[in-house]
């Protein structure tokens, strides 16, 4: 998310296709307006920070015109990235986009954690006949290309198995922090790779 983190605006992504911000990442500059907005509305709120509400804080601008801002009032102050950004699945999985065909073509959230190939997961690629490891298939690089981040919506609590999307992850990551692999920036911890 390195880009996104030198930008020179506040941001957060949509909450899926409603017009709330997503808190699962929200950047917000240190004593900004934006900033005291959300902080002081969430206090007042028994700091409830839930996306609906964030808009709702960021209301009590002095440039906002009415008690329920517009979309594009409140993108001059935390810019509403799209969701596919950070949480690729979304949009599909709440059928706006039931025909989108993604890389991974998954469905649910669930099946990022499924250690087994899942229906249409590769397009032409059928699952009950496929006979190697999702292993052979599966590998960092190829998971929701240019998307930053993905959100596992409340799967705190799920098995990783090294074969899933999320275990393939998890190895990458780990791989890299022990400094056997690069990361997808092509950078690594140690001097010798």
């Amino acid at each position: 998310m390195r880009p996104l983190y030198y930008a020179n605006y506040e941001f957060s992504y949509r909450w899926s296709y409603l017009n709330g911000y997503n808190t699962a990442v929200l950047r917000l500059w240190k004593e900004s307006p934006s900033s005291e907005m959300v902080i002081r509305g969430a206090i007042k709120n028994k700091m409830n920070f839930h996306p609906l509400n964030i808009r709702k804080y960021l209301s009590t601008h002095k440039k906002s015109t009415h008690k329920k801002s517009t979309l594009r009032e409140t993108n001059k102050l935390i810019y509403m990235l799209p969701p596919g950004l950070f949480d690729p699945l979304w949009l599909k999985r709440d059928n706006k986009q039931p025909l989108s065909v993604l890389s991974p073509n998954l469905s649910e959230f669930e099946d990022a954690f499924n250690p087994n190939m899942v229906t249409d997961e590769i397009p032409g690629l059928d699952p009950t006949t496929f006979d190697g490891s999702p292993l052979n298939i599966r590998n960092i690089e190829d998971f929701f290309r240019g998307a930053f981040t993905y959100h596992w919506h409340n799967q705190w609590n799920t098995n990783i198995h090294p074969t899933s999307w999320i275990g393939v992850i998890q190895t990458a990551y780990d791989d890299f922090l022990n400094g056997k692999r690069r990361n997808l920036y092509n950078e690594y911890i140690f001097e010798k790779y």
